[in-house]
């Protein structure tokens, strides 16, 4: 047997242990119910804890701010790490406010 920070990549192999699930949490996708890390950061003094962050909360404090173009900008930055959220759907959050913003515009200029 190897030491426990040996090279054994076999893990990566190894078939990942499913959780049982309930009737009522069958149809709850596994990535949402997932609390984030947390991270400690320590000094003499404090103590601080902080959870990580990713690019769909960025996205999803974008869309709650009720800026469309700037979701839209950081989904675009690396749409592979886009989980939670759908390009197609932010795309269509992004021209619908353009076409909001053009209305309003053409409402308020006088011919």
């Amino acid at each position: 047997a190897g030491s426990t920070y040996s090279n054994d990549y076999n893990f990566l192999f190894r078939p990942v242990p499913t959780s049982r699930q309930t009737d009522a949490t069958k149809h709850i996708p596994s990535l949402l119910s997932v609390e984030p890390p947390t991270i400690v950061v320590a000094s003499s003094r404090d103590l601080v804890l902080a959870r990580t962050r990713d690019i769909d909360d960025a996205i999803a404090h974008a869309r709650t701010a009720g800026m469309p173009g700037k979701a839209l900008q950081i989904a675009l930055r690396d749409t592979r790490m886009v989980r939670r959220h759908n390009l197609n759907r932010l795309i269509d959050d992004y021209l619908c406010a353009l076409l909001r913003l053009q209305k309003h515009s053409m409402d308020n200029t006088d011919f």
